[in-house]
């Protein structure tokens, strides 16, 4: 960053992937730039504070208007964790979605992680 000649920083992350940069930030002492932030971390209360000030004075904070999109819905419900032709990545983030939304736990997670509780009912 310090040999950078932007001075314009858009950051589209999470308030603690925001705080491992802004350690860093001060501890460079990385000064006279515009920030960008995203909805995430332009309100984090976690970036509220004396040292981290100084270099974030300023920021613009981006909220993404609410919107709908037609048949998302219905797609969302009709995904299954079982579906064998999910990737990897695919089949944890439905099995999460599925967790989330039914308040369930799959059975491949409480036989890995709590295999003696089930503090929620099984997916």
């Amino acid at each position: 960053m310090m040999k950078s000649t932007s001075r314009v920083v858009i950051v589209f992350a999470h308030e603690s992937n925001m705080l491992n940069l802004m350690e860093e930030v001060v501890k460079q002492n990385v000064t006279g730039l515009q920030w960008m932030a995203s909805e995430a971390w332009s309100a984090a209360k976690v970036l509220h504070t004396p040292s981290y000030m100084p270099f974030l004075a300023g920021t613009l904070g981006i909220a993404i208007r609410r919107g709908e999109v037609p048949g998302l819905r219905d797609f969302l419900l009709t995904l299954r964790p079982d579906n064998e032709t999910l990737g990897s990545q695919d089949s944890t983030l439905v099995k999460q979605f599925w967790e989330n939304v039914f308040q369930c736990q799959s059975i491949m997670c409480t036989r890995l992680y709590m295999p003696w509780h089930m503090p929620f009912r099984t997916c």
